[in-house]
Formats: C-alpha cells, sequence, structure tokens
C-alpha cells in the first residue's frame, strides 16, 4: 500500500531511513 508523502508521519520516516542506510552501512563496515 502506497501512501501520499503527506500522510507519511516523522516515525514512517525514521523506519524508511533506518532500513536503507544499515544495509549500506554494514556493506562499508564490512
Amino acid at each position: 500500500a502506497t501512501y501520499p508523502e503527506y500522510l507519511v508521519t516523522a516515525d514512517d520516516v525514521d523506519k524508511v531511513i533506518a532500513v536503507s542506510c544499515r544495509p549500506l552501512a554494514g556493506n562499508d563496515q564490512k
């Protein structure tokens, strides 16, 4: 389900950022 950007909460944004950054950070550390 996709929601309009203006309905996305800061909580959701934080989750997306965390999910997006963690794999990249993990690969950089390895």
